[in-house]
């Protein structure tokens, strides 16, 4: 039983954490230019998996949604003067 707290837990911190940086980026990148091709790629197919298809051209803030924390710390890295 102690496992599955301790599981829960370093969930429940990494997916704030993660939530946390898309929250960055979104207030700080608005040009979905400034994210690598494969990024974009990988978001779509992302996209099409979750809800089957995507409609019309995505924003740079529905992107953000599907960035994992690999993809976060990728684009922080690669932009870091958009950043204080």
């Amino acid at each position: 039983m102690a496992f599955n707290l301790t599981r829960m837990t370093v969930y429940a911190l990494i997916s704030s954490v993660e939530e946390d940086l898309r929250d960055i980026i979104k207030s700080h990148i608005s040009n979905k230019l400034l994210f690598p091709s494969e990024l974009h790629d990988r978001c779509i197919s992302r996209i099409e998996k979750d809800i089957g298809a995507v409609f019309g051209d995505i924003t740079s803030d529905e992107m953000v949604d599907y960035f994992d924390l690999g993809d976060t710390f990728q684009v922080i890295n690669s932009n870091q003067k958009e950043f204080p």
